[in-house]
């Protein structure tokens, strides 16, 4: 059972790592974003229910997509902030 507990778990740690890219590029992919988080959590909630049935405790809980509107502003906010190069030579 330990193998099937820690192999699901690898399986999650590469979806959340999956969900993690497409939220960090949902300005460059504002459609695919929100469906890989879709995805991932369909597969966690299939994965929880695996866990049940054969008695593993899981604790899992759903993933949010970040908004584009949100991606934008934390982007923005960073340019904005993002020291000069001069170095104060000129």
């Amino acid at each position: 059972m330990a193998l099937v507990s820690r192999t699901t778990e690898r399986l999650m740690a590469r979806v959340d790592s999956a969900v993690g890219t497409a939220d960090r590029k949902v300005l460059l992919h504002p459609g695919a974003s929100p469906a890989v988080v879709r995805s991932g959590n369909e597969v966690a909630v299939a994965v929880a229910d695996f866990h049940a049935r054969v008695g593993i405790e899981s604790g899992r809980r759903s993933l949010e997509a970040r908004r584009w509107v949100d991606a934008a502003a934390v982007d923005r906010a960073k340019t904005m902030v993002a020291p000069t190069c001069s170095g104060g030579r000129g």
